[in-house]
């Protein structure tokens, strides 16, 4: 059995690697300085890491699983499921997470991938609004069921504001197709 891909780790390395650089940059970069406390070798050495654990917060085999999806192939399909059941949060994830989502709402999906992309839908809506969230709404759309609806109803009643305003989001979408107007 493979061990499974730690997505958490990976990408709190990214952002503390993106720390690292975007610190290294500033001590770096301003010539007003009397004294730079880090040089030049510091900030590429700094750049360098951070390349390299963007790189490494995605598995081996993402970008060809990537490429096929894109494709419309179906049998990438498990690739991005388990990327945005983990919903890591590094840089420019949030702009793959949108290409997997407009890619999923056009492969065909099992009952059982419907339920997992449901389920991460909802944690979505539990966390966080990120970029992305628009087209999560637009795939929850396609993976309607009544169930997943009374769970989005649910949420509408969250203790949490946010959770309520995007659970509303969400279901408005759900039955009228139409998230731009009701964030206006």
């Amino acid at each position: 059995m493979a061990v499974p891909f730690d997505y958490e780790r990976r990408a709190r390395a990214s952002r503390e690697a993106d720390k690292r650089f975007h610190d290294a940059y500033r001590y770096w970069s301003y010539p007003y300085k009397t004294e730079r406390t880090l040089g030049g070798e510091e900030y590429l050495r700094a750049l360098s890491e951070w390349h390299q654990t963007v790189a490494e917060a995605y598995p081996p085999e993402f970008w060809d699983d990537y490429a096929l999806l894109r494709a419309h192939n179906p049998s990438a399909v498990e690739s991005a499921l388990l990327f945005l059941e983990a919903d890591p949060i590094f840089f420019r994830s949030g702009y793959v997470k949108t290409n997997l989502l407009r890619s999923l709402g056009q492969v065909a999906l099992s009952e059982e991938q419907r339920n997992r992309l449901q389920e991460a839908v909802l944690n979505v809506v539990r966390s966080r609004y990120g970029r992305e969230f628009r087209d999560y709404c637009r795939l929850a759309r396609r993976i309607d069921s009544p169930g997943f609806r009374a769970a989005i109803e649910a949420l509408t009643a969250d203790r949490d504001a946010h959770v309520r305003r995007r659970a509303g989001w969400m279901l408005y979408y759900v039955q009228h197709g139409a998230y731009e107007q009701a964030t206006r």
